[in-house]
């Protein structure tokens, strides 16, 4: 599996966000290929992802 690749844009930047998705949207593909092989529907999954990306971070070591 490859890394995430980091921002190239600062902060406040337009170009960010999409840099982010796009940094971002192989790896949630891999996790929701994954969750439909095991036999979860992929709008269960991406239920599932939306509702954990909503909550508050809960002492991981990421900001």
């Amino acid at each position: 599996m490859q890394p995430v690749k980091p921002p190239e844009h600062d902060e406040g930047d337009p170009k960010r966000a999409g840099e982010c998705r796009d940094a971002l949207e192989s790896k949630v593909q891999q996790v929701l290929e994954e969750a439909c092989r095991v036999g979860w529907t992929r709008e269960e999954a991406v239920a599932a992802l939306l509702d954990i990306a909503q909550r508050p971070a809960s002492g991981g070591t990421f900001p």
